[in-house]
């Protein structure tokens, strides 16, 4: 159960990050169109 905690955590930053990217790229995009 401890070993799971930090991969857990790692996911969830990847999602946090890839969400962030995501509507950073959409802004973007709106931006130029």
């Amino acid at each position: 159960m401890f070993r799971l905690a930090p991969l857990l955590m790692l996911v969830g930053w990847i999602t946090i990050s890839t969400v962030i990217v995501g509507l950073a790229i959409a802004l973007s995009f709106s931006g130029i169109l």
